[in-house]
């Protein structure tokens, strides 16, 4: 047991800090469309109809500020059409009419800072790497801390979750009950988080479950170059076409001119806010190149495809989020709770032993 107690206190005291700062952005991560639609007036309207007209789209690439790389359409939340730019600069555009509504460099937003805050501690791939890593050990952590729960949960009950004063026994009282609360919440977004940071692995993993479609994206292909601008009109209409019940989610422009168009879309079922059903289509004819539906993909890709809105509370579960959000919060109190507790401790041995050394010499 002593094992478990120290795998549990190093590890929770090594990124202490770490916690706090990926928690803490996570939780102000799942309000963000709220906080977009009190800064900005024009976000604030419903559609009625989510649906974007193909004119809609070519003008809300004219009217941007930088290239693109890639097209979300308007959803529940977000009324507008978000451009996301090849310099990882963003825009929103009116669904209607295309129109600039808003647009910002990377890290000149609330939303861009909390998201590379989150994601990459600031500090690009190496730090993405270091917060997939970290949830791993965090993993480790919170189930060590469980059973250490468990086995004295007769004196730390779960009444004791908020601390009645600042002394030591009190914030460790409290440390364990909040910890045995939330402990589960925490795994679940732990196990989420590392599975999208090593997405690769995580999918090969799930693809081994029997009766897994192995091809979860149509294959790249090569087409003639074309010039000109896309035919939208022809490329929407191929989508409805394929997919007469799902909505469009997000389009992958080509890279270069013997590339095509790349198509995300929801189908009933789905729960990932952005669909994991592809389309791959000639930019200039509409034709489709290439098909998946995530619905028919298996059980493995489909537990792959619950990872993200786990993880970022968008399932449109009623009270889902607000789960998650008082989770975070649980992770950020337990990180500075189990921190001031130890500093405590450390520094009333210290100090014991400092009056054990002067009786000595008296």
């Amino acid at each position: 047991m002593q094992a478990l107690v120290n795998i549990h206190r190093y590890i929770g005291l090594s990124l202490a800090l770490l916690l706090v700062i990926i928690a803490s952005s996570g939780a102000l991560l799942l309000w963000i469309d709220e906080y977009h639609q009190w800064r900005i007036p024009e976000l604030r309207e419903e559609l009625r109809d989510l649906e974007v007209k193909p004119a809609a789209l070519a003008a809300a690439l004219d009217s941007a500020a930088w290239p693109v790389g890639t097209i979300a359409l308007p959803r529940e939340g977000l009324p507008a059409i978000t451009l996301y730019h090849l310099n990882e600069g963003q825009s929103f555009h009116a669904a209607d009419d295309g129109s600039l509504i808003a647009h910002w460099l990377p890290l000149h937003s609330v939303y861009s800072f909390l998201f590379e805050l989150h994601v990459h501690l600031l500090a690009g791939e190496p730090g993405h790497l270091i917060t997939g890593f970290a949830a791993l050990l965090l993993i480790v952590m919170v189930k060590s801390g469980l059973p250490l729960w468990w086995r004295r949960r007769k004196v730390f009950k779960l009444r004791k979750w908020r601390p009645r004063s600042t002394k030591t026994h009190e914030l460790l009282g409290s440390h364990a009950a909040q910890g045995a609360i939330v402990g589960l919440g925490l795994l679940l977004v732990l196990l989420t988080g590392a599975g999208m940071v090593f997405n690769q692995q995580t999918e090969a993993l799930l693809k081994m479950i029997p009766g897994s479609t192995q091809e979860l994206r149509p294959p790249a292909v090569d087409i003639e170059e074309v010039s000109g601008d896309i035919n939208w009109p022809a490329v929407m209409a191929s989508a409805r076409q394929s997919f007469p019940q799902a909505a469009v989610r997000m389009i992958s422009l080509p890279r270069s001119p013997d590339k095509p168009i790349s198509m995300r879309l929801k189908n009933p079922g789905e729960l990932h806010p952005n669909g994991r059903s592809y389309l791959s289509l000639h930019p200039s004819t509409g034709e489709i190149l290439g098909r998946v539906d995530a619905t028919k993909t298996g059980p493995g890709p489909s537990v792959y495809n619950l990872i993200y809105p786990l993880h970022s509370g968008k399932t449109g579960w009623p009270g889902y989020r607000l789960l998650l959000f008082i989770v975070a919060l649980g992770g950020v109190y337990l990180a500075i709770s189990g921190l001031w507790v130890y500093l405590r401790r450390a520094s009333l041995r210290r100090r014991n032993r400092r009056l054990v050394n002067i009786g000595k010499n008296t």
